[in-house]
C-alpha cells in the first residue's frame, strides 16, 4: 500500500524520481501514506507545487498539494490539502504541517 502511494505520487505529472523535488515528494509521500494506514488509507496523490528550498544547506523544504482516499463505511471519503514537509539529506521526514490553500 505504502510503495504504490509513493508511486502515484511520481506518476501524477510531478517530477523526476532522482530530481530533489522528486526525491523529497517520494519521502514525504511515503511519511503520509505511513501515518494515514491507521485511519483506512485507499491511495495518495502528492505533487510539489513549489520548487524546493534548502534550509540549512542539506535540509529539503517543499510545499505539496495532497489528495488522500480513505476506506469508510458506504463508501470513500475523499481528503485534500497542502502540505509543507521538511526533508532531512539522509531522506527523512523531519516535519509535516498543513498549510493554507
Amino acid at each position: 500500500m505504502i510503495a504504490a502511494a509513493v508511486i502515484l505520487a511520481q506518476a501524477m505529472g510531478g517530477p523526476m524520481p532522482g530530481s530533489e523535488v522528486g526525491r523529497a515528494t517520494a519521502a514525504c509521500s511515503h511519511r503520509l501514506a505511513q501515518l494515514a494506514t491507521r485511519y483506512g488509507i485507499v491511495d495518495l496523490a502528492a505533487q510539489a507545487i513549489s520548487p524546493v528550498q534548502h534550509v540549512n544547506g542539506d535540509r529539503l523544504l517543499v510545499r505539496l498539494t495532497v489528495v488522500i482516499r480513505y476506506n469508510r463505511r458506504g463508501g470513500v471519503e475523499l481528503r485534500k490539502g497542502v502540505i509543507g514537509c521538511l526533508v532531512s539529506a539522509t531522506g527523512r521526514v523531519e516535519f509535516l504541517e498543513a498549510l493554507p490553500r
